[in-house]
């Protein structure tokens, strides 16, 4: 009888995605992001040379170009919306590094170089081999994988392995199985059921979400309320996920204003060719009604004055959901002052931020804006810090639109896949047992273990 084996390192925490299989083929590698600070996984020399990118989150690729820096022989491979989506992002964070390490010299407190540089983002580029449908290929000898549509986000994916041995692997981190604007929810892949191992996110595996199709009715209906009262509507979200809220709006016939890093998000899933069969078509030659703030500095500048005025109406949509910085600080300091406005955050607010102190404040409470900013003042730069204080008085509305699916729709998922083994990652303690108990509900024969930072040790006999 053959003994098969596999090790799998990773962590479950949410931030700083970061997976390993025996040592070889490597899963992600993210930054963790805390309160205006990012932070980088070290390489070292045990780092997998090759790795896959399952999609174009911060957490989950934003140590990309420390890898490719320390250890410029590794391979990436990845599809080419989330190759695109992580070069906007890598160079989003070598931009603000340089500008917080510009801000702290000019104040005399410890300044860090950034991570990594304009170099090493290209190299990424150079390093990666773009995988262009579903079909199976060989990245190490011996190590079979196929990608499959994890229904996230637009080029997002599911991996699936087979080891030199014969193991047989799925990971599924990030995954939502309900359908999307732009992508259909992630099928049950059935020419790999009954896999030895599953990794899969457990981030709401404790809760259930709202149904998609009412919180975007909800959406659509706050904002014509609002905009029939003559007011104004600002939807602040992930740049990535903005075609969530952009798409039903513009389908409503509602003009749509997107403002930041979303332009080139919505522009990328436009060009970007479908991998699977999940992706759904896009041309944003269909929706006459979305409108992009020009990229030039004096036309943005003039285009927000008309929509922060009133002389354009419609919604605004702009990343930072969490109001931590960029263009969506702007709109909301104006915005927030009248009752006839409304705020919507469809995504989450982190601890200790500004959105997080919006989303909990009461009507006529006033919200303290942390400004800091390098100035040039008589040829001399400085760096200068004040509080701009702006009463809430616009109603905020929560509404759930996130990237992943609750508990009971993922446990259902994994028990049709029906794995022999399930790690959980991505995701608290209650979120691992919440997942487990749901699974077990389901078929009490599946082993659950949440994965710790330490080796997990499998073996099988087949």
């Amino acid at each position: 009888m053959k003994v098969k084996k596999l090790t799998f390192d990773g962590k479950g925490e949410i931030g700083g995605s970061n997976y390993c299989y025996n040592g070889t083929i490597g899963v992600d590698h993210g930054a963790i992001q805390g309160k205006k600070k990012i932070s980088y996984p070290a390489p070292n020399g045990v780092s997998p040379l090759v790795v896959i990118a399952s999609h174009s989150h911060i957490d989950h690729i934003g140590g990309f170009a420390c890898l490719a820096k320390h250890r410029p022989e590794a391979k990436f491979f990845m599809t080419q919306t989330t190759l695109d989506g992580m070069i906007l992002l890598l160079n989003d964070s070598l931009k603000i590094a340089r500008s917080q390490a510009e801000f702290n010299s000019l104040k005399g407190l410890p300044s860090e170089p950034p991570a990594f540089e304009e170099e090493d983002i290209s190299h990424v580029e150079s390093q990666t081999e773009i995988i262009k449908n579903i079909g199976w290929f060989e990245p190490v000898k011996g190590y079979h994988l196929s990608l499959r549509s994890a229904g996230h986000m637009r080029g997002a994916s599911i991996e699936l392995m087979v080891t030199p041995d014969g193991t047989r692997v799925v990971h599924a981190a990030d995954i939502s199985v309900e359908e999307r604007a732009l992508v259909r929810g992630a099928a049950v892949p059935k020419d790999f059921l009954n896999p030895d191992v599953l990794v899969i996110e457990s981030t709401y595996g404790s809760k259930e979400l709202p149904d998609l199709k009412g919180e975007k009715d909800k959406l659509i209906s706050v904002t014509k309320e609002t905009l029939k009262k003559g007011g104004s509507v600002l939807v602040g979200h992930f740049a990535s996920m903005l075609d969530n809220i952009v798409i039903p709006l513009a389908e409503a016939k509602i003009q749509v204003y997107v403002d930041g890093m979303g332009r080139q998000f919505l522009r990328i899933y436009a060009a970007a060719k479908n991998w699977c069969p999940e992706d759904r078509p896009f041309s944003l030659s269909g929706y006459d009604n979305v409108h992009f703030i020009d990229p030039d500095r004096g036309t943005a500048t003039a285009q927000r004055k008309k929509l922060l005025s009133g002389k354009l109406k419609g919604a605004i949509v702009c990343p930072s959901g969490m109001y931590e910085g960029g263009h969506s600080v702007t709109y909301i300091k104006q915005l927030m002052e009248s009752r006839k406005n409304t705020i919507i955050m469809p995504g989450f607010q982190a601890d200790e931020t500004q959105g997080r102190e919006i989303q909990e404040a009461e009507s006529g409470d006033l919200i303290d804006f942390k400004c800091e900013r390098v100035m040039k003042i008589n040829e001399k730069k400085e760096a200068k810090e004040w509080h701009e204080y702006r009463r809430l008085n616009a109603p905020v509305v929560q509404i759930k639109y996130s990237g992943h699916s609750g508990g009971d729709k993922m446990a259902k998922w994994v028990a049709e896949l029906n794995p022999k083994k399930v790690v959980t990652v991505h995701g608290d303690p209650e979120g691992h047992e919440g997942l487990k108990d749901r699974i077990h509900r389901l078929n009490r024969n599946i082993d659950v273990v949440r994965a710790t930072g330490e080796t997990i040790k499998f073996s099988f006999r087949s």
